[in-house]
């Protein structure tokens, strides 16, 4: 069975390496990114089932990955958890943006992961119940561009 995939964003380099070690151990995969280039380059290739993300980068803020993030339709099941340490951050425009939960650093392993094992179930019981609505859509459409209308 394929291990759930993790993207951690964070430029930190002790915090991201002791999470990423912490949700290995739970057997989880995970990567890491510390520029928000560099995690817009690889999300293109490698679609994780969660994304970890942090609001200050070098190279830029975590809003704008979010943001981008969310108007790719690839995405739009993909849990995201900010992990920060901007005590004011914009709480109201980030869950607007589609952050599935917010945890400011420092926070405890513990909470972070019963978290991600929540979102996770939830995006698999949406996943599961969706499909045959999906498959129904799919259908209906290919129907309705076979139909001449002339």
């Amino acid at each position: 069975m394929k291990k759930v995939s993790i993207a951690i964003i964070d430029d930190n380099y002790h915090l991201s390496e002791n999470l990423k070690h912490l949700l290995v151990i739970n057997d989880y995969h995970v990567e890491v990114y510390r520029t928000l280039s560099r995690a817009e380059a690889e999300l293109k290739k490698n679609k994780p089932d969660l994304i970890i993300c942090d609001l200050n980068l070098p190279d830029g803020e975590g809003y704008d990955i979010i943001n981008s993030i969310r108007k790719n339709t690839g995405f739009n099941l993909t849990p995201i958890i900010v992990l920060t340490g901007v005590l004011n951050a914009n709480v109201n425009e980030l869950f607007m943006l589609g952050v599935s939960k917010i945890f400011f650093k420092p926070t405890q392993f513990s909470l972070l992961k019963s978290t991600i094992e929540k979102l996770l179930v939830k995006r698999r019981e949406y996943m599961f119940f969706n499909k045959p609505f999906q498959a129904a859509q799919k259908f209906i459409k290919s129907v309705f561009n076979k139909v001449d209308y002339a």
